[in-house]
């Protein structure tokens, strides 16, 4: 557990007096509620207070002393107040051990955000602060049920709710990395196999920032060396046949209010893989789109070195790129116009030949197209004559991707771009994962002079970086969240 110096502020008063040991285990409890990047699980909240009320087996035994309530109270609302658990102070105070105290029924909470890895993503957070910021009346609670057993395999352990949820949401990882993927995802799910919460759950929605292995269609080496298993397809079909199963049990025992089930990523590679596989197993499976939240970072960008009104080049990488380049193209457009700037920008279409996932071996302009916007906010497109094209203007470019992990590819486009465009002021290169498995030096070697990514992974070395831009995806996440609302495709049971 996190020690107090690991946190800034002052250390906590305990509402009663306490022995040495027992308010060393308060101020670690405190400042652990308060760490986003390791939070106390709820477990942990349990027992320790639990402890620190006197139980003599606290695993065991809640408080029954009814004397010990109004300490209770006052120790619930020193360690919880103003963080995320505050909504559930009901369910904790029920959880110590005063249950007749306790109403059974407590007023619904819009969200509650659940952890579904052993340490957090840093977007659970960042989508807790979100939801509060746009209506600061929704209430909105967070949870770590992610523990570990004494010999280190993963526990997982939810609240007991008192009260309706309208969306349950895990924050979840296909990553192994920091303690992610589909095993411990997999464990988070099983809460819905507890009756009662499925019974107050409305909606359960699982946020997989970054689907690792939706790659996976396109083959990593030459088809001799062997058959690549499709990960993508496997894993969400396991996600999916387990759900399942869970919701129909739960449908044969009685439970009478089932929630909707839905799946989450941000700008998968693939989205026909994992799609198809949950829709098989009667799950809608939302493809979250961040340009809106990226086309505000490049402007952003553009104004503060006083370049919003040079011409924009936006390269589509290659053909899978055509469709995120050019919804960004159109919201680039929109915000532009909002600004009073000639909405006018040109996308670059280039062609790769690759012998393989991986390893490109020519690059070429395929074609540019003039997109501009019109006074009814219409759009028109216009192909230019690629000979007859100004290369020389000054210009400012952008290329578009949905990751960045070695930077070869990144490197062979900004060369293209370049031998193409004399006069580029700024280069920026946009990628929503920030995957860079070999780490941050692969950038300095792609010849761009400013990067933007999004939160959907964060390497611990990037935010170092002077050229490097970060954008909070939690916006966009939350918008389709409630966008879909209450929507399923099939009968989930």
């Amino acid at each position: 557990m996190v020690v107090a110096e690991k946190i800034q502020g002052p250390s906590p008063q305990p509402p009663f007096e306490l022995d040495h040991e027992h308010y060393y285990l308060l101020r670690d409890l405190y400042f652990g509620i308060r760490n986003p990047e390791d939070p106390v699980t709820w477990r942990t909240l349990v027992i320790d207070c639990r402890k620190l009320l006197g139980s003599p087996q606290p695993d065991d035994i809640p408080v029954t002393d009814k004397n010990q309530f109004v300490n209770a109270f006052l120790l619930t609302k020193i360690l919880v107040g103003n963080t995320f658990l505050t909504p559930l102070v009901a369910e904790l105070i029920n959880a110590i051990g005063f249950i007749e105290e306790i109403s059974p029924t407590q007023p619904c909470l819009p969200a509650l955000l659940i952890n579904g890895r052993h340490l957090p993503e840093p977007l659970l957070d960042k989508l807790a602060k979100h939801i509060m910021k746009i209506n600061s009346d929704s209430g909105v609670a967070v949870i770590n049920p992610v523990g570990h057993f004494s010999d280190d395999k993963t526990r997982i352990l939810g609240p007991n709710l008192l009260r309706t949820i309208e969306h349950a949401v895990i924050m979840a990882s296909t990553q192994d990395q920091k303690g992610g993927g589909y095993e411990v995802l997999s464990y988070v799910t099983r809460l819905l196999r507890n009756p009662d919460f499925s019974n107050r759950v409305r909606q359960l929605d699982i946020v997989i920032p970054m689907f690792g292995g939706s790659r996976g269609h396109k083959l990593g080496q030459d088809l001799l060396v062997g058959y690549e298993v499709l990960e993508a397809k496997f894993n969400a079909k396991l996600l999916g046949i387990l759900l399942r199963d869970i919701l129909k049990n739960l449908g044969t025992e009685g439970v009478s209010t089932l929630p909707t089930v839905v799946f989450y990523s941000v700008d998968i590679h693939n989205e026909q893989e994992p799609k198809n596989s949950f829709n098989e197993e009667g799950y809608d499976f939302i493809n979250v789109n961040p340009g809106q939240q990226i086309s505000e970072e490049i402007i952003c960008l553009l104004q503060e070195k006083n370049l919003e009104t040079l011409p924009i080049k936006l390269v589509a990488s290659d053909n899978g790129a055509v469709g995120r380049t050019e919804q960004l193209a159109s919201k680039l457009l929109s915000d532009l116009l909002r600004l009073g700037v000639n909405a006018t920008l040109d996308i670059i279409y280039v062609n790769k030949d690759r012998k393989q996932a991986g390893s490109v071996n020519k690059a070429e302009i395929a074609g540019v197209v003039r997109w501009s916007l019109n006074s009814d906010h219409s759009i028109s497109k216009v192909p230019i004559n690629l000979s007859e094209y100004n290369t020389d203007e000054k210009c400012c470019n952008i290329t578009l991707d949905d990751m960045l992990d070695t930077g070869g590819t990144a490197a062979i486009d900004q060369s293209l771009i370049r031998r193409l465009f004399s006069q580029i002021e700024h280069s920026i290169f946009v990628a929503t994962h920030a995957v860079l498995s070999k780490g941050t030096d692969c950038l300095d070697k792609i010849g761009v002079d400013s990067f933007i990514f999004t939160n959907t992974l964060k390497p611990d070395s990037l935010l170092k970086r002077g050229d490097v831009r970060i954008v909070d995806v939690s916006p966009a996440i939350w918008q389709a969240i409630i966008d879909n609302q209450n929507h399923s495709i099939y009968d989930q049971v």
